[in-house]
């Protein structure tokens, strides 16, 4: 929800400031490739799995998904922003550990 929150205000300050100086750099391609890989993974999860599964899951999602890699393309002349990005992104790659960490059992 926090993350959302960074995004949504991001998108505001596009919204309601037509001269925010925002720069997007995406491959559409990748983005959309993204998108399937993470379909295919998240229909897994639709069956009924255990907790183990489902952390072994996520953590298959955070590994073939880099998701902190989006907060690369976004380039934003906004220091508090920047800051709220960059937190997004580290918070990301946290994620990404403890998920791995508790698939493999360590807690």
């Amino acid at each position: 929800m926090v993350h959302a929150q960074v995004f949504n205000q991001i998108r505001g300050k596009v919204v309601s400031e037509p001269s925010f100086p925002l720069q997007l750099e995406y491959d559409l391609e990748f983005l959309r490739d993204f998108v399937n890989k993470a379909r295919e993974l998240v229909r897994k999860f639709e069956t009924d799995i255990s907790e183990a599964e489902a952390y072994k899951l996520f953590a298959q999602i955070e590994g073939e998904l880099d998701e902190a890699s989006f907060t690369d393309c976004i380039q934003i002349q906004n220091d508090v922003l920047s800051r709220k990005l960059a937190r997004v992104k580290a918070d990301t790659r946290k994620h990404k550990m403890v998920l791995v960490n508790y698939a493999g059992g360590i807690k």
